[in-house]
């Protein structure tokens, strides 16, 4: 690898690190106007910028997405560590491995993928998508969740399959996780 390759990989891994803003309010210096701009969230996104040189006045273009909010990771993973600790189909697993056997058993959040075996031919199966909780806007995690409406998704799954053969203590207890609000940062 050239020392010019390892640049650019070095310039290309940073141009992909996102830098989270908020809209919030501010006053134009030069005309007083009160307009909505986009301003860094915490200093080392502001760090990130200057690193980027993306100083005041220069002009950038940008894919911009609305953040997840970080209460529905939370909660997910609570619902993940509450399956691990209670039903036995889950015993023993952390809580990621938890939601991914989850999708693996439901089917929800999985694709079919095609593999082309030398020699054995084509394999299809179905395998977890990733849950990335930057890449995963909030309608998709409500449809994996609930099916968007509360009556699908993993809850849904979980109910017909899992919740019924619970002691009345444990689905309280459950029902107490999938009906918590989604609390923000």
């Amino acid at each position: 690898m050239t020392a010019q390759t390892k640049a650019q990989k070095a310039r290309a891994k940073l141009r992909s690190r996102d830098i989270r803003m908020t809209v919030m309010r501010v006053v134009m210096p030069d005309t007083g106007e009160m307009i909505g701009a986009l301003v860094p969230d915490h200093p080392i996104d502001r760090r990130s910028m200057k690193e980027r040189r993306l100083h005041v006045g220069k002009s950038v273009r940008a894919t911009l997405r609305e953040d997840r909010n970080p209460g529905f990771w939370r909660k997910a993973h609570v619902l993940g560590g509450w399956l691990a600790d209670n039903v036995e189909e889950f015993a023993g697993l952390d809580m990621h491995t938890a939601l991914k056997r989850l999708q693996e058993r439901s089917g929800i959040g999985c694709e079919s993928v095609e593999y082309d075996l030398p020699g054995i031919g084509k394999l299809t199966r179905t395998e977890a998508q990733s849950l990335n909780f930057s890449d995963m806007d909030e309608g998709e995690f409500a449809a994996l969740w609930d099916g968007g409406n509360g009556e699908g998704g993993w809850i849904g799954w979980l109910r017909a399959n899992v919740f019924g053969g619970l002691s009345e203590e444990a689905r309280l207890d459950v029902e107490a996780i999938v009906q918590k609000p989604e609390q923000g940062a």
